[in-house]
């Protein structure tokens, strides 16, 4: 029997991040599927796509269909796509909004989490009138900013999930790296750096070493320490 697991949010997550063509799409599960069947989990643990085609290699004798060497490349553009959509927030996105209808809250409070969790409702609200513009750039487009948690949403309570102060406004490009820990902020607002991305690659994002917040509330500082804190296996000093 074949699984994939969230395969309906990967056809999703196909539909915006390609292959565009759909026969390409449909090709791409069939593919995972038959992996599946050969006993390869489609899940988060999915093994890269050089190992998929070691294995093909390796099993090649006992296949009645793929058989052509063609076919490899093919197998390990599936799989990377399917690691990029494991790699996307896109799942844990997912994960956590189903824990959120889960819990024994009133329905008032499961929207505004729910909201929250996905960067809208009163939580940006609130991140708009405390910062009114990106919290490190000054950039005041305010529709193209997101609304970005400092304590992961997995570690915060309910409260904190809703606090403003549990969240800075920002570009993008900061976003993503914050949200994964490759960029947090000390007390100061300096931002501090992974080791694990060279500077130039920084660079080329936007990202400099001499970026830092506009301000830093008192109520900002725990939750900052809580973020260097998770994520300091990949950061350059904490």
């Amino acid at each position: 029997m074949s699984y994939i697991e969230n395969e309906q949010e990967f056809r999703f997550f196909m539909d915006v991040n390609g292959p565009n063509a759909y026969s390409s799409k449909t090709n791409y599960i069939s593919w995972l599927r038959y992996l599946s069947k050969e006993g390869i989990n489609i899940d988060s643990h999915i093994p890269d796509g050089d190992y998929i085609v070691s294995f093909l290699k390796e099993t090649e004798a006992d296949r009645s269909k793929y058989t052509d060497s063609s076919h490899y490349s093919d197998f390990k553009s599936a799989v990377n796509k399917y690691r990029q959509f494991i790699d996307s927030s896109y799942v844990s996105l997912i994960a956590d909004i189903e824990i959120i209808h889960r819990e024994n809250i009133n329905a008032t409070e499961r929207d505004e989490l729910i909201k929250a969790r996905i960067g809208q409702g009163i939580f940006r609200k609130k991140l708009i009138e405390l910062w009114g513009r990106c919290s490190v750039t000054s950039v005041s487009s305010i529709e193209f900013l997101v609304a970005s948690h400092i304590l992961p949403w997995r570690d915060s309570t309910n409260v904190e999930r809703l606090n403003p102060y549990n969240g800075l406004l920002l570009q993008p490009n900061f976003d993503i790296f914050f949200d994964k820990g490759y960029i947090s902020f000390g007390d100061n607002g300096n931002i501090i750096l992974s080791n694990r991305i060279g500077e130039k690659v920084f660079n080329k994002m936007g990202i400099f070493s001499n970026n830092k917040l506009l301000k830093v509330f008192d109520e900002n500082k725990p939750f900052l320490q809580k973020h260097r804190e998770i994520f300091k296996e990949l950061l350059i000093d904490v």
